[in-house]
C-alpha cells in the first residue's frame, strides 16, 4: 500500500488513464450488451394475437424482410412487428416529433419545439386524415398499430430508449398518419425561407434581402414581388424579425432532435433524380425506370426497405419508418419513383394583432376579428404539472409566433399574455387533411399507367414528381393539391390584413402537369423547373438549378439504347454541367482581360495564387470525383468565394449563421459566381476606397483557393483529393449528447465526390464547411426486360440498433453504387431470403 502510494506523477497518470479506459470498456460492454438484447428474434416462430393465420418474415444477408400472409389483416400486423424490430426508436421520435410530444421524453430543452409544432398542427392534420380513410384502410392501419404494439410487449426496449432513460409506448393509428404529417414537413421548403428572409429584411432592407433568393439563372431577381411588403416601418420590422428568430429556433431544434445533420445543413433541400425510358429506347425493349432520393444524411436512414405479400397487394420498396405502405418501388407491374416537385405549398402571412381584454383580436378587411384559441397541454419531463398554453389562429391559420411569445412559460411552466402586435401566421395544404397514404395503398396494387394515374390523384399535401412505368409505358406525373394564389408566387411572406392574398382554392388534378409516353421516348426530372415560368396559377418560385436535369439529359439522348448497366453509370455520375458552364465563361476572352485585370489589385503572393489556379484548371473536364486534385481546388474555390462575396457585410460577419440559414437550392453563392448582373454584395466593405465587382471577387477567390489547398492538402498539387476536403459522415442522435458513443454509433468519414449540381449528389454548404450533407438516401433500378427487374439500396443499414449486423451493412454498396436484388421470382426468393421466422396465431 505504501509503494502505491509513493507512486509518481507518471505513475499516477498511468493508473488513472488504465481506470478511465476501464470503466470505459466496462460501459461499453454494457450498453453493448443491452443493445444486443433488444434485437429481437429473426428465426424460429413466434405466437402472437390478433393474428387469423401464419405468417413468414424472411430476412436476407441485408436484413431485409419479406413478408408474406394468406390477408392484408395479418400482413400488416407482421409488418408493425418487423418495423417496430429495425426502427422502434425512430418511429417514437417521429411519432413525438410531430405531436409535440419531444419534452415529455428528453425533457424541457424541448419544449419551445412542442409548442411550435402545436402551433403548426400536424397532429390535428393527421385526425383529419384518418377521417378521410376508409374502414378498411383504417382497419389495416389499425393492424400495423397492433403488431408493433406486440413487439413492445413480447421484446426488449431498444437501447437508445435505455440510454435517454425513457419508455416506449404504445403506438396508435393515428401516429402513422402523424408520422407521414412529419414526412410531409420535413420535405415542404417554403416555411424556413420566408421565415430566415423577415430577419434578414430587418437587418438589410425587403429589396436587398431578395437578392439573397435567386429564383434560377436566367430569371431576374424576385426584387419586385417585395412590393407587397412596403409601408412597414423599420421598428416594426425589428419586432417581426424578433417574432420570426424566435420561431426559427423552436423550429431548428426541433429538426435537430428528429436529425442532428441539421448542425451542418440548417437549410436541407429535399432533391432527387429520377427518369424513365420507354423500351424502344432501350437494349431489352422494355421500360426502364430508375430514382434516387437525395435526402439528409442520418443513421438510420430515413427510408426502410421491405416486400410486402398478401392476396390482393404484392409490392416491395422503400417505406417511411411508421408508415405501412411502400412508398417508392415497384409491384410486379408497376414501378415508381419520386423527385420533389418544390411547389409553394406553405404560406406565411403577416397579420396585425391586438388584445382586447383577455381576448387577441387581428385585422382583415378593415375589420378586427376574434382570433381562433385552443388550449394545448403539456407533459414535460420533470415537471409536477402539465403546462396549458393557448394556441391562436387567423383566417390564414395558426400563429406559429403567438404560443411562443412566453420566455417566462419556457422557463417556469407559466403563461404569459401575447405582448406583440405582429403575428406569423402558416397557411398549408396539410391543414386541410391528406389522402396520401390511401394513395400510395392504391398504388401499390395499380397494375397499369392509368390505374397508377388514379392512384397518384388522391395524394394531396406531397409535392412529388412522380416518373413511373410498365414494362411498355413510361409516365410522369405530379402530386399534390397546388394553390390557387390571386396575386404573387408565395415566395415572400404577404400582409394577411388585405386578403388579397389569400388562397383561392386548389387546382383540379386534371390541370397538373404530367406526361405519359412521350415521343422522345424518355422522362426525367431533378427539381428542376418542369414547367414554364409563365404557368397559371405559379406552382413555385423554387425549383433548384437546372444542371442535374440537363446532365441526365445528355445522358440519356447519348445513348441510342439504354440498359441496366447505363442506369448504374448515369447514378454513379458526377460530373458538373455547372462548373462547366462557370469555367465555360471564366475562360472566355472578354472575361479573361477582365480577370487579368482584377489580379493586377491583388498581393504579389496572390497574384502568383490566382495564375496557378487559372493555370491548374484550364483542361478541367468538370467532374468532381473524390480522388481528382482539380476538384478539390474548384471544391475550395466555391467555399472561399462564398466567404469573400457574403462574409464580409457587417450583418453577416458577426453572425455567420445568418446568411448560411438563407441558402437552400439555388444559392445566392450560386448566382452571383455564374451569372453576371448587378449586386452590392461583391463589394468588399472593408476596403471603402475601392468598389469591387464579380471579376474582382472571382479573381481574389481563386487565389484564395490555390492557397488554401496548400496550406490544408499539401504543397504539390498532384496529392491534392477532393475526397480528402469533403466527406461524408454519419452522426447518430444519441452522439451529440453522448459523444463517448461515437465511435459504436457513428460511420464515416469516408472521402466523397461530387456537389449539389452533380447526378450523384453530395451536397455541402457553400462557405461553410466541405462537410457533406444530403446525399442519395436510396438508389432503385427497375429494367423490365430482365426476369426480376428491380434493384433497390439504401445508404446505411436495415437495422437502427447499432449492435445488428444491419445497422451499417449497406454502406459500402452506397460508396460503391452497387445494386441489390429485390426479387419477385419464387426460386430467386427463396435464394435470397434465408433467414425465417414465423409468426403464428396465439
Amino acid at each position: 500500500m505504501r509503494r502505491f502510494l509513493r507512486a509518481t506523477p507518471r505513475q499516477w497518470a498511468l493508473i488513472i488513464t488504465t481506470f478511465i479506459i476501464t470503466i470505459g470498456l466496462v460501459i461499453s460492454l454494457e450498453v453493448w450488451y443491452r443493445a444486443r438484447l433488444g434485437l429481437g428474434q429473426t428465426e424460429g416462430t413466434v405466437k402472437l394475437t390478433h393474428l387469423q393465420s401464419r405468417v413468414r418474415i424472411a430476412r436476407d444477408s441485408f436484413g431485409i424482410p419479406f413478408i408474406e400472409a394468406q390477408n392484408q389483416s395479418d400482413l400488416f400486423l407482421a409488418a408493425g412487428y418487423a418495423t417496430a424490430q429495425d426502427r422502434l426508436w425512430q418511429i417514437t421520435i417521429l411519432k413525438m416529433a410531430g405531436s409535440g410530444r419531444l419534452s415529455e421524453m428528453l425533457g424541457p430543452k424541448l419544449l419551445e419545439s412542442d409548442i411550435y409544432m402545436r402551433s403548426v398542427g400536424l397532429l390535428q392534420g393527421a385526425r383529419k386524415s384518418l377521417a378521410l380513410m376508409s374502414p378498411a384502410e383504417r382497419h389495416l392501419l389499425g393492424q400495423y398499430a397492433r403488431g408493433i404494439n406486440l413487439y413492445i410487449k413480447h421484446n426488449r426496449t431498444p437501447i437508445e430508449f435505455v440510454l435517454a432513460g425513457v419508455q416506449s409506448e404504445d403506438w396508435q393509428p393515428v401516429d402513422s398518419l402523424t408520422a407521414f404529417a412529419m414526412a410531409n414537413y420535413d420535405l415542404s421548403n417554403n416555411l424556413r425561407p420566408e421565415l430566415s428572409y423577415l430577419k434578414l429584411a430587418a437587418r438589410l432592407g425587403w429589396r436587398k434581402a431578395a437578392i439573397l433568393t435567386p429564383t434560377q439563372p436566367d430569371e431576374p431577381l424576385p426584387v419586385a414581388l417585395t412590393t407587397k411588403l412596403n409601408g412597414i416601418q423599420a421598428s416594426e420590422m425589428d419586432q417581426i424579425a424578433t417574432q420570426a428568430a424566435s420561431v426559427l429556433q423552436a423550429g431548428d431544434r426541433l429538426a435537430l432532435a428528429v436529425n442532428p445533420a441539421r448542425h451542418a445543413e440548417p437549410n436541407p433541400v429535399p432533391a432527387s433524380n429520377n427518369w424513365a425510358v420507354a423500351g424502344r429506347r432501350t437494349s431489352g425493349g422494355k421500360s426502364i425506370v430508375a430514382n434516387d432520393t437525395h435526402l439528409l444524411i442520418s443513421i438510420p436512414s430515413f427510408w426502410m426497405i421491405m416486400h410486402l405479400k398478401a392476396p390482393g397487394y404484392d409490392a416491395a420498396g422503400v417505406m417511411i419508418p411508421g408508415v405501412p405502405l411502400i412508398g417508392l418501388g415497384f409491384n410486379g407491374s408497376v414501378a415508381w419513383g419520386a423527385t420533389m416537385m418544390m411547389a409553394d405549398s406553405q404560406d406565411l402571412y403577416l397579420e396585425k394583432l391586438r388584445s382586447n381584454g383577455e381576448q387577441l383580436e387581428y385585422l382583415y378587411k378593415g375589420e378586427w376579428r376574434l382570433a381562433g384559441k385552443r388550449i394545448e397541454s403539456f407533459k414535460v419531463k420533470g415537471a409536477a404539472e402539465p403546462l396549458e398554453v393557448p394556441v391562436y389562429s387567423t383566417i390564414h391559420g395558426p400563429l406559429l409566433n403567438g404560443a411562443l411569445e412566453r420566455e417566462s412559460a419556457i422557463r417556469g411552466l407559466r403563461p404569459q399574455r401575447l405582448q406583440t402586435k405582429w403575428g406569423l401566421a402558416l397557411r398549408w395544404s396539410m391543414q386541410d387533411g391528406e389522402r396520401g397514404v390511401s394513395g400510395l395503398l392504391a398504388l401499390g396494387r395499380a397494375r397499369t399507367i392509368a390505374q397508377a394515374r388514379a392512384a397518384l390523384s388522391r395524394i394531396d399535401s406531397m409535392y412529388l414528381n412522380i416518373v413511373y412505368g410498365t414494362a411498355d409505358q413510361i409516365a410522369w406525373q405530379t402530386t399534390g393539391r397546388i394553390p390557387i394564389r390571386p396575386k404573387g408566387k408565395g415566395l415572400f411572406p404577404s400582409p394577411g390584413w388585405t386578403g388579397a392574398y389569400d388562397w383561392q382554392g386548389y387546382l383540379a388534378f386534371d390541370k397538373k402537369p404530367y406526361e405519359i409516353d412521350p415521343r422522345r421516348g424518355w422522362l426525367a426530372t431533378a427539381n428542376h423547373r418542369s414547367v414554364p415560368t409563365e404557368t397559371s396559377p405559379p406552382i413555385t418560385a423554387s425549383f433548384v438549378g437546372p444542371w442535374r436535369y440537363r446532365r441526365a439529359k445528355e445522358m440519356l439522348e447519348a445513348r441510342p439504347l439504354s440498359d441496366f448497366d447505363y442506369m448504374q453509370t448515369m447514378q454513379r455520375d458526377q460530373t458538373s454541367l455547372y462548373a462547366r458552364d462557370l469555367f465555360k465563361e471564366i475562360y472566355s476572352s472578354g472575361m479573361q482581360a477582365e480577370l487579368q485585370k482584377a489580379a493586377s489589385r491583388l498581393s504579389a503572393d496572390q497574384r502568383t495564387a490566382f495564375q496557378s489556379s487559372l493555370e491548374y484548371l484550364k483542361n478541367f473536364d468538370a467532374r468532381m470525383v473524390a480522388d481528382s486534385s482539380p476538384a478539390a481546388l474548384v471544391g475550395a474555390f466555391y467555399y472561399q468565394f462564398s466567404r469573400a462575396v457574403f462574409l464580409d457585410e457587417e450583418v453577416f460577419a458577426s453572425n455567420p449563421d445568418l446568411y448560411f440559414q438563407t441558402q437552400y437550392g439555388y444559392t445566392a453563392g450560386m448566382d452571383h459566381l455564374l451569372v453576371n448582373r448587378p449586386s452590392p454584395f461583391y463589394d468588399d466593405v472593408t476596403t471603402p476606397d475601392y468598389l469591387e465587382t464579380r471579376p474582382d471577387m472571382i479573381a481574389r477567390s481563386l487565389a484564395l483557393a490555390w492557397q488554401y489547398c496548400q496550406s490544408e492538402l499539401g504543397t504539390n498539387p498532384a496529392d491534392w483529393r477532393w475526397g480528402d476536403l469533403h466527406q461524408y459522415y454519419w452522426k447518430h442522435q444519441l452522439s451529440y449528447g453522448l459523444a463517448a458513443l461515437g465511435y459504436w454509433l457513428d460511420m464515416g468519414p469516408q472521402a466523397a465526390g461530387g456537389d449539389r449540381s452533380t447526378l450523384n449528389v453530395s451536397g455541402f454548404n457553400w462557405g461553410q464547411s466541405f462537410q457533406t450533407t444530403w446525399i442519395p438516401a436510396m438508389r432503385l433500378i427497375v429494367d423490365f426486360s430482365q426476369p426480376d427487374p428491380a434493384w433497390l439500396v439504401t445508404h446505411t443499414g436495415q437495422s437502427g440498433n447499432p449492435a445488428s449486423p444491419h445497422y451499417r451493412d449497406m454502406q459500402a454498396s452506397f460508396l460503391q453504387v452497387t445494386p441489390h436484388p429485390l426479387s419477385f421470382q419464387p426460386e430467386r426468393m427463396r435464394a435470397q431470403y434465408t433467414s425465417v421466422l414465423e409468426l403464428q396465431p396465439e
